[in-house]
């Protein structure tokens, strides 16, 4: 499954696959932010991914330590396929510059 799914990425949206990691058998991959929500709906409306279950979301505030130069906040989604009974997590690193909102319109003000 691993395979496959790095393979949807990677083909579904060029450059925007970071890099991978494994820790404590758990897959991760680290994407461009720009894409985070694009990437999250295809595969969530893929037909042999179905990852269909947000289990969870965190951030992590890279303050201080070495690898702040990647970028100082981490958004951690960790995506369920019940078809498959697979999970991994996707991730974006952010800073100042960059964001995760896919170039969604910022809700107004209301009048």
């Amino acid at each position: 499954m691993n395979d496959t799914l790095k393979t949807f990425i990677t083909e579904k949206f060029p450059g925007m696959l970071l890099r991978e990691s494994v820790c404590h058998d758990q897959l991760s991959f680290y994407v461009e932010g720009r894409a985070l929500r694009e990437i999250a709906v295809a595969l969530k409306d893929s037909p042999e991914l179905e990852y269909t279950f947000l289990v969870d979301i965190c951030s992590i505030d890279h303050l201080g330590k070495r690898w702040e130069k990647d970028g100082r906040f981490e958004l951690v989604y960790t995506l369920l396929s019940l078809k498959h009974n697979h999970r991994f997590m996707l991730r974006v690193l952010l800073n100042d510059e960059n964001s995760a909102d896919g170039g969604a319109k910022k809700p107004s003000a209301p009048t």
